[in-house]
Formats: structure tokens, sequence, C-alpha cells
């Protein structure tokens, strides 16, 4: 939002957003899915189901090694999108501390290329390194920020929201007048809230 013009919309863009991200992760899972079951696989989750199950059911297909050429292209695409939308803030963080932008990006870039690193090694050198709860860095990456932090993150930004920003701020945000912002702060107090800190149990649990 912080990049967003005066002009746009906060609410409009939200809603498109999640439509199209619900519609593609919709087709997909279809897409993917279907696949995945006609070949009589097991459906795994995570980096298995990506990296083994599907490149063995495409290798199935008429075209397999095209399809999965596409796949891997698509998955490219939209990693490396995500990979720059969480890049920014720390970019930004490091940029207010008087980094140069270039030099921020840099030092970004080394951090998570050396955690990837390390996360690569897990399946041969660091195989039987487990530093936290018996698992390797990929184990623990691949895990520990979608269970915690994501739910954290979302726990924080919807207190610090819905208790600490300034109401006509908000209001001016959502272009909504004094009703929407009611309805908007209630939802975020006492729906939004409280099933995030669920979600956020169910993954420290």
């Amino acid at each position: 939002g912080a990049y967003m013009p005066d002009e746009q919309s906060l609410p409009k863009a939200a809603f498109a957003v999640a439509v199209l991200d619900i519609s593609v992760a919709l087709l997909a899972g279809i897409a993917i899915f279907s696949v995945v079951f006609a070949q009589g696989m097991d459906p795994a989750d995570g980096p298995g189901l990506m990296f083994v199950t599907l490149p063995i059911a495409f290798s199935e297909l008429p075209w397999g090694s095209f399809w999965l050429s596409v796949f891997f292209l698509l998955l490219l695409l939209a990693t490396w999108t995500s990979a720059i939308n969480l890049a920014e803030p720390m970019v930004a963080t490091l940029q207010g501390l008087g980094w140069r932008r270039s030099t921020a990006t840099a030092a970004v870039a080394l951090s998570v290329w050396l955690i990837g690193l390390l996360s690569a090694f897990s399946f041969s050198t660091l195989a039987e390194f487990r530093p936290l709860f018996g698992r390797n860095v990929f184990e623990l990456v691949s895990s520990i920020p979608p269970d915690i932090f994501l739910p954290m993150g979302g726990l924080l930004i919807a207190i610090f929201a819905a208790w600490v920003m300034p109401q006509a701020r908000v209001i001016s945000a959502l272009g909504a007048g004094e009703r929407g912002y009611l309805l908007w702060r209630t939802t975020i107090r006492w729906v939004s809230i409280p099933l995030t800190f669920i979600v956020l149990l169910g993954g420290l649990l």
C-alpha cells in the first residue's frame, strides 16, 4: 500500500488481489492434483509434491517434459516476484538506517543466498546438522516461517491496525465513512485477530 498512488482505491485493490490469488490457487490446485491423482500417486505436500511427485507424474503424460518445463518456469516467476516483495521491506529498513539502496539490496540478497545454500546442503553435507527441534536447516526454513512467522506477522499487523493507527488515517486509506470504519475495526478486532491467534497456536503446538 505504501507504493500505491493516492488515487488508487485500497479496498478495491485488496479485493482484486484476493480474488485473483484465490482463483489462481484453485485453478493450479485442480490442474496439479488432477495430474497426480490420474497417475495414482500420493499427493504429498510441500517440496515433496513439487520436486518429486509432480516430475514423475508429468513424465507419464504426453509432452510431459514440455509441460513440466512450463510449470517450473511459472513457478520461477511466482517465486521471483514473491522474493522481490519480501525483500523490499528489509531493503527499505536498511535504507532507513543510512545504507545505500544498492548496498542494502546486495546484503539482503547475499543473506537469502546463504540461507538457501544451507538449505540445499541439508540434503548432503549438512544432512545430520539439526540445530533446532531435531530438524535440519531445510526443514526449519520450510516449516517455521509459514507455521509461525506468517501468522505472527499477520497478528501483529492486525493489532497495530485495530488499536494503534489513528482513526482519521484509516478512514482516509479505506476511503470509507464513520460507519465503514467501525465495521472494519470491529471485524479486525473481534474476528480476524482471534482467528489468526488460533492459526498461530496451531503452528506452535
